[in-house]
């Protein structure tokens, strides 16, 4: 019996020490529910630009491919001009140069497609879950202390 009001007493005393601390713990929980909800966002950021750089940057790659080979598979013609005594050749530079940029720029965008992509699909449910998870700690948790005309109390509300 003594310690069952021993207990009850250290509580009643100590009261606006475990309220404050509750306090506390909620501001962290708002802020931990904010902060992944940010992390949640940025990942769909990630997700919503690194797949289509993804993909166009492979696409370019094709592409530049195809032109280089198109380039590489025509000779080159060479032609003599007897009035002129000269002779002129022709090749593909031109369709080799713009496969090469092709390749480079589809090189760049797969380059930061990819792990845009990667981050995004790794913040995204990650944050998703840790802000559900913040925000029913946050939900759940209450402590307090209430008086009323005749009556003192402390209450403690926590629900799993």
């Amino acid at each position: 019996m003594k310690t069952f009001l021993i207990f009850f007493i250290t509580i009643f005393l100590f009261e606006n020490t475990f309220a404050q601390n509750t306090k506390l713990d909620a501001i962290k929980y708002k802020h931990k529910v904010e902060s992944y909800k940010k992390m949640k966002n940025t990942g769909k950021a990630f997700l919503i630009v690194g797949i289509p750089a993804t993909i166009g940057g492979i696409s370019l790659i094709i592409k530049g491919d195809r032109q280089i080979n198109n380039a590489m598979n025509q000779p080159y013609t060479s032609t003599y001009n007897s009035n002129t005594g000269t002779f002129t050749t022709e090749n593909n530079d031109d369709e080799f140069d713009k496969g090469s940029r092709n390749m480079m720029l589809g090189a760049l965008m797969a380059y930061v497609g990819v792990p845009l992509t990667v981050l995004g699909a790794i913040f995204t449910p990650t944050g998703n879950r840790k802000s559900k998870q913040y925000q029913e700690l946050l939900d759940n948790m209450s402590l307090g202390a209430y008086y009323f005309q005749d009556k003192k109390g402390f209450v403690l509300k926590y629900t799993f």
